[in-house]
């Protein structure tokens, strides 16, 4: 009976470690820088790799024409371009940032008959990006996105209209790059449930050898 009861509480850990809709979401990406302007810590070509963290249950704080505008708070960007450029973005109150959720929204800037997007955008200001640090992805499927959840899993860059990682100060110092990889980074708790399930299976197992 006890060893039935550990199979079952075993398997049970498992799923729960991937089917939670946890609120504190990452993702990470890379790409390559495709312009640059005024910095010379990096170049056109560059490498670089992105990791952000947000709140996937942000509060929708006002809506205008099927963009929804998301509470930032949560919002934390790291970063990495070429060599020797790199730092964290953590959202302040007094800089402000931007959280946004395009569902079935007509692509901007495409004029009004423009197919609809998916999409998210994601910034952080501070005093070495005061016009903000962005990331910005829109997809052609519009399936992406329901009812204004976000997804914990980013869909395939082959779906993407677009995607970007860019920043700067709006004159003199800009870039902007071009993502080859993104993917979901697993929380701690994540990893916790999943060995804890794993670890309760070998234990398991022992037993029924010996």
């Amino acid at each position: 009976m006890h060893k039935k009861t550990a199979v079952f509480a075993a398997l049970a850990l498992l799923p729960a470690a991937f089917s939670a809709h946890a609120a504190l979401v990452t993702w990470e990406a890379s790409g390559r820088i495709s312009d640059v302007t005024g910095y010379t810590e990096f170049q056109s070509g560059d490498t670089f790799n992105v990791r952000w963290s947000f709140d996937s249950d942000a509060a929708v704080l006002s809506t205008n024409n099927n963009r929804y505008t998301l509470d930032p708070s949560a919002l934390r960007i790291s970063y990495r371009i070429g060599a020797n450029f790199s730092g964290q973005l953590n959202y302040q109150s007094n800089r402000g940032g931007f959280f946004y959720l395009r569902d079935n929204q007509i692509a901007p800037g495409k004029g009004p008959d423009a197919p609809l997007i998916d999409g998210l955008t994601f910034g952080l200001n501070d005093a070495r990006f005061p016009t903000g640090m962005a990331l910005i992805m829109r997809w052609h499927d519009t399936n992406v996105i329901q009812n204004q959840r976000i997804p914990l899993l980013p869909p395939a860059l082959t779906d993407m209209e677009a995607n970007s990682f860019q920043g700067g100060d709006g004159a003199d110092y800009n870039f902007v790059g071009q993502f080859n990889h993104i993917a979901a980074v697993p929380e701690a708790q994540t990893w916790a449930m999943l060995g804890a399930g794993l670890f309760a299976l070998g234990a398991l197992a022992r037993r029924r050898r010996a």
